[in-house]
């Protein structure tokens, strides 16, 4: 017998991808686009181009009006971005482009997250 294909059974915690940023995220995006300006030998890297920061979810600025952004950030990730606790947490990041011919590349590095998203489909 010839085995077309497998069908798999995904309960709905199992179907599921949860994304968290931390401090690693900007390390990993610039090591990418460093990665990329060697291969085409360039004496620039990231920050030549660009800067990035988190984002934190703007309700916590309400519940914290007098802790500035990099605090917020250092106790977002101190409790593993545990926003169910009303906690701060991080909720992505902005890459933003020092030259404006730079735009373009920025939004694209804005949307490396999407990479994880996923769809179900039912035939």
């Amino acid at each position: 017998m010839k085995i077309i294909n497998f069908t798999d059974v995904i309960t709905n915690s199992s179907s599921e991808v949860f994304t968290f940023y931390d401090k690693s995220t900007i390390s990993i995006i610039k090591d990418a686009v460093n990665g990329i300006l060697s291969l085409v030998d360039s004496e620039h890297n990231f920050d030549d181009y660009f800067t990035i920061k988190l984002d934190i979810d703007e309700s916590v600025y309400d519940k914290y009006p007098d802790t500035e952004y990099k605090d917020l950030v250092e106790l977002a990730v101190k409790y593993d971005n545990a926003h169910s606790e009303g906690l701060p947490c991080v909720t992505g990041y902005t890459v933003t482009a020092k030259d404006p011919k730079n735009k373009e590349i920025a939004r694209l590095l804005n949307k490396l997250d999407e990479i994880s998203y996923s769809d179900e489909r039912y035939i």
